[in-house]
Formats: C-alpha cells, structure tokens, sequence
C-alpha cells in the first residue's frame, strides 16, 4: 500500500508504507520523480512528482516545504527532534545495489543532492497536507509503462509538429526563390527592351 498526499499547490506526493513497498517505489519511480529522506535518521521514503515543466534545480518552494514536512513527520526519532536535516534527490540518481538492506538505497552520484538543514515542525503545513490523504494499491510497473507511453507519443507529436513546419518552410522557400526569380528575369527583360527600343531611336 502507498499513501498518497497532493502538495498545497497540487503536485503528487508519495510515500511507501514500509520498507517493502519502498522497494517497489525505488524500482519504478519515474524520471520526474525527486526523493526525500531524513539525513542521519531513518524515515519514511517521501517523494514528490514534479510538474512537467520543473526540474530538480528548480521546482515549486510550495511542494518542497510541504515534502520537507512530510519527511520529518515520516521519521520516528527525527519527528521528536526540534530540528533536522533532510537530504533530496533526483529518483534517477538513487542506487540499490546488491546486498544493500529491504529498504537501503544509495547514490549514484553523491554530489546530486541537496541537504536542507535545520527543519522544524510546522503543524499548519502538516496539517493542510496530511487531510489530503489517499490509500492505494497502485502497479507501479503499468504506470511507469504508461509513462513512458504517453512520453513516447508526446515525442512522436513534437516530431511530425516539428517535420510540418520545416516542409512549411521549405515551400515558402521556394516560392520565395522562384519569386526573385521572376522579378529578375521580368526585370532584365524590361531592359532589353528598353535597350532595343533606345537603339531604334539613335539609329532614326
């Protein structure tokens, strides 16, 4: 089972119910997907979907205080603590390797991550967020299947866009061309006859 919240300002917000099902949420979370976790104190695995046009450099400051709450609600021992640090990441930079813990995961790349230090509780945040609580049984191997689907054919709709508008170009290209074309030969033609004429009046 997984819990699922919707941020204040609407995004998706995902969290495993135990370390089971955080096993499946490591394995299929998708690309803009960003996890969150308490540093240094075992917690609950937060994550939050991004819109399509954010990133992990930059997203919503709503949804992150908003998983940042979250994140220390979700840890035991970090949610009786005053203060803590908790650490975010892109889902794609995360590494289960073999042999690691039901439950563990590492970085592939230590340097993408963020570590936000010195996180209180704030009970009006937790309040508005935790109201919004949804439990399901989700396939998260269909709907990363899904996502790649609908990403597939976004891409193939972009493409004939894109090759519509290059024939586009290329027409009024050649119009454009046979245009001046014209205007040239219509122009050396006037010349001619002008020349022509200009001859036959010198030679009366």
């Amino acid at each position: 089972m997984v819990y699922f919240f919707t941020s204040r300002d609407g995004h998706t917000i995902y969290v495993g119910k135990d370390k089971f099902e955080n096993e499946e949420l490591i394995k299929y979370g998708l690309p803009v997907d960003i996890w969150f976790h308490a540093d240094e104190y075992s917690s609950a695995h937060v994550y939050l979907r991004l819109f399509e046009n954010e990133t992990f450099e930059n997203f919503s400051q709503i949804a992150l205080e908003d998983c940042l709450q979250m994140t220390k609600q979700g840890s035991i021992e970090g949610s009786k603590k005053e203060y803590i640090n908790i650490v975010y990441t892109p889902w794609s930079n995360l590494n289960k390797s073999q042999g690691m813990e039901v439950g563990s995961v590492g970085y592939k790349d230590i340097t993408n991550k963020k570590l936000i230090k010195n996180i209180a509780k704030d009970p009006i945040i937790l309040k508005q967020v935790t109201k919004t609580k949804q439990e399901e049984y989700p396939n998260f191997a269909e709907l990363r299947d899904q996502y790649f689907a609908e990403r597939a054919k976004i891409q193939q709709q972009e493409f004939k866009k894109l090759e519509k508008i290059k024939q586009q170009e290329k027409i009024e290209q050649k119009q454009q061309a046979e245009q001046r074309n014209y205007q040239t030969f219509f122009q050396s033609n006037q010349y001619t006859t002008n020349k022509e004429q200009q001859d036959e009046d010198d030679f009366m």
